[in-house]
């Protein structure tokens, strides 16, 4: 898909057995595509890391670590 541009969503939730703040990407047809591996104490704190995955996403490189495998 280079140079499609697919709109999201980051929802942010509360974990079930601790209450931290959590976050996870959607699809525009509602796929969970990414979920925070950390969760947060505070919104504020969730919100950061937000934007913090936004921005290393626009520029990130796609590494592929499967080339010398078969299969």
């Amino acid at each position: 898909m280079p140079g499609k541009v697919v709109k999201g969503t980051f929802e942010i939730f509360k974990g079930e057995s601790d209450g931290l703040f959590c976050f996870r990407l959607r699809s525009s047809y509602g796929t969970a595509v990414m979920e925070s591996v950390e969760c947060y104490s505070s919104r504020d704190a969730c919100l950061r890391a937000i934007q913090l995955v936004q921005g290393l996403a626009r520029g990130a490189a796609v590494v592929d670590l499967t080339e010398d495998t078969e299969g």
